[in-house]
């Protein structure tokens, strides 16, 4: 394993960065969610629960930072044309490139909006399918396991 170098911190402090902006928007639009899925769960409303999942969609919670994802993916390359040399004397410096920005901040959108929310719901509907399973059938052990989908941290 190598040794993390500055330049290498750099690019986790950029995305630490990013995770930092975007965590207390995640905390509210998760809260109300994660209570109505629990509370219709609580009432064995299992069909409304899994709509209410189903309506989960993290791009919301990117779309409420785009400028900041654009300000970062400009830093990112920045950073990626310092490790070749002078940052003043790079293309990327003088001329910066807004097509590669561009793809780079949609590709964000997409890992995040799309691929994280489509895994966050799946791991949802499992959690209510094993808790709605724990209830019919009084295996308390599963139920306590499943009582994990109303604690989901970001």
């Amino acid at each position: 394993m190598s040794k993390t170098t500055v330049k290498n911190e750099a690019f986790i402090d950029l995305e630490a960065g990013l995770l930092n902006q975007l965590h207390p928007v995640w905390e509210r639009y998760w809260m109300d969610r994660s209570r109505a899925i629990g509370q219709a769960a609580d009432e064995a409303r299992w069909g409304d629960a899994h709509a209410l999942v189903e309506a989960v969609d993290l791009r919301q919670v990117i779309g409420k930072r785009d400028r900041l994802l654009d300000t970062l993916g400009m830093a990112s390359l920045l950073l990626g044309a310092s490790r070749l040399g002078r940052i003043d004397r790079t293309s990327v410096y003088k001329d910066p490139p807004k097509d590669m920005l561009a793809a780079a901040s949609e590709q964000t959108r997409v890992l995040v909006g799309d691929n994280a929310t489509t895994a966050l719901r799946h791991e949802l509907h499992l959690h209510l399918d094993k808790r709605e399973y724990a209830q019919s059938s009084g295996n308390s052990a599963t139920e306590a396991d499943v009582f994990k989908a109303q604690q989901l941290q970001p």
